[in-house]
């Protein structure tokens, strides 16, 4: 089977699957949203803005290296899976304890913030299993993981409708994002056996993963302080019903980036195999990526802008009016955000992942001076202008300043050429 043919049907499956979940996840986003109400769903979204801080130590960086390992070194999936996943385990245990008493002692008060918060941080310890998933990746056999997921999330589904049907409180939604990552966790295991695998834990294996993922697990956490900063301020300068206005506006820009995702993943592994082939066609290729992003994401915007208002009110009615305006504001940042999602590939390619530390560095800086000055003047517009406005430092401008990834920069600018965007969609689709 040609390149250009596995690229394709390991593309196709990958958004298939997505596209699947995202309709299932569309149509029960919309009826729990209206269900919850901004307060209700804006202290679920706080307390998951709570729990994604620690993400980055549960993760510790792995995820970015691991097709890379997998590919190089296939014989070794084993024990690299094993001992990522181990890891992976010890951290997040250790970390929904430590977040548990955290919410406890900044919120004394808040016992449903408290209790949601603690539920919901049990997805991070499940997650430590969505390594399975970039082990199929690097095997482009991505509809083993796409079929999983569908399951997983329709499970989930069905046991929202239950809540729906029963009028059952906030924290109860947020045993549903539990239980779907339960589901997907325990299908991958069983799969991965199923098919004759076997994990094995290795200190040596482990100490080598993290001494190539470390420089992410900084990078990562300042990722999150600055995607999830804007939720926690906007809690503490207003209330959950603003958290629960601007939540909806980030769900609704972003209910399409699956597509962006989804190509990124199905790229990845393929591009990396061309990087120790072909260097030209390698930065080709990184180039058509970019140019796919920016353009994809314009056409979005542009129709999010100008359906902002109909959209909000058919989908959520009136209590989320407040959502219209941020929504118009924040549906740009998508575009300069997933061009950093793409970027990882190159700094993995070009053993330069330590830069991204300093991109997230900045990011994180800029984002909370951002949020400080302007959330108090615009309220959740504010915030999404600095959500823009970081996005664009963090993944154009910084870039440009540093020597080492210009080049990178550079590639980014070449791909707004529309003539690239014209050649992605014949490389990754016509095919």
């Amino acid at each position: 089977m040609s390149e250009g043919r596995r690229l394709f049907i390991n593309s196709t499956w990958i958004i298939g699957g997505k596209i699947t979940q995202t309709l299932i996840s569309f149509i029960m986003g919309v009826l729990v949203v209206r269900y919850l109400g901004p307060r209700d769903y804006g202290t679920l979204n706080l307390a998951m803005a709570y729990s994604t801080f620690i993400l980055p130590i549960c993760t510790l960086g792995i995820n970015n290296v691991i097709v890379n390992e997998l590919i190089n070194y296939p014989k070794r999936e084993g024990v690299l899976l094993g001992s990522g996943i181990g890891m992976r385990c010890l951290t997040s245990s250790i970390s929904i304890l430590l977040l548990a008493i955290f919410i406890l002692l900044t919120n004394p008060e808040n016992i449903n913030l408290q209790l949601i918060s603690f539920v919901y941080s049990f997805v991070l310890l499940f997650r430590s299993f969505d390594l399975f998933d970039y082990f199929y990746q690097s095997k482009l056999l991505s509809k083993i993981s796409s079929v999983i997921s569908v399951i997983g999330y329709i499970i989930a589904s069905i046991y929202r409708v239950f809540l729906l049907l029963n009028k059952s409180d906030v924290v109860w939604f947020a045993i549903a994002y539990v239980l779907d990552m339960f589901i997907v966790s325990l299908l991958f295991l069983i799969m991965y056996k199923k098919n004759g695998g076997e994990l094995f834990f290795n200190m040596q294996i482990a100490k080598s993963l993290l001494s190539k993922s470390y420089h992410y697990i900084l990078s990562t956490f300042m990722v999150v302080v600055y995607a999830q900063m804007d939720k926690i301020m906007i809690g503490g300068f207003f209330d959950e019903k603003q958290v629960g206005l601007y939540s909806t506006a980030i769900l609704i820009c972003t209910v399409w980036t699956f597509v962006l995702q989804a190509i990124v993943d199905s790229v990845r592994p393929t591009i990396i195999e061309i990087r120790k082939i072909d260097y030209n066609k390698y930065k080709d290729y990184i180039v058509l990526l970019y140019s796919f992003i920016i353009w994809i994401s314009i056409f979005v915007s542009i129709v999010f802008c100008l359906a902002a208002k109909p959209l909000v009110l058919l989908l959520y009615g009136d209590a989320y009016l407040g959502a219209i305006e941020p929504l118009r504001i924040i549906t740009w940042y998508v575009s300069f955000s997933y061009l950093g999602v793409a970027r990882n590939i190159w700094s993995v390619c070009e053993n330069k992942q330590k830069y991204e530390k300093y991109f997230a560095c900045s990011g994180a800086v800029a984002n909370l001076t951002l949020n400080l000055i302007l959330i108090p003047l615009l309220g959740i517009n504010g915030a999404a202008f600095a959500s823009l406005l970081t996005q664009v430092i963090t993944n154009l401008l910084v870039p440009f300043l540093i020597k080492d990834t210009r080049e990178n920069a550079i590639l980014v600018v070449k791909g707004m050429n529309f003539f690239y965007f014209k050649r992605s969609i014949c490389s990754y689709f016509i095919k």
